[in-house]
């Protein structure tokens, strides 16, 4: 099941985990190593309904200008709410990025 703050949007729909959750995972963690900020954290208790209406209806803050272009796109790819419409690892992978 895994932390709550890198579950994607599917998760708390109730639709089958696919690789595209993966990808989700790596978009939270990217975003909190170069901001420091976890992503989806609630204010109060971080309780598990909290995180999920903050997954589910919450864009992702925008990443610091700071950070490449496409740095910053590749990141808000992998954290688009359809599964369908992230990056697969070898897109991922094939970014101008490595």
């Amino acid at each position: 099941m895994g932390n709550a703050f890198y579950m994607p949007p599917e998760y708390f729909r109730g639709e089958n985990a696919s690789l595209a959750g993966d990808i989700w995972a790596v978009g939270c963690i990217l975003y909190e190593t170069i901001t420091g900020t976890v992503l989806f954290r609630a204010p109060l208790e971080n309780s598990i309904e909290e995180i999920s209406d903050r997954v589910l209806h919450q864009a992702p803050p925008k990443l610091p200008s700071c950070y490449s272009k496409s740095f910053r796109q590749l990141v808000w790819c992998m954290l688009r709410q359809k599964p369908r419409e992230r990056p697969s690892a070898n897109q991922t992978l094939k970014s101008d990025l490595f």
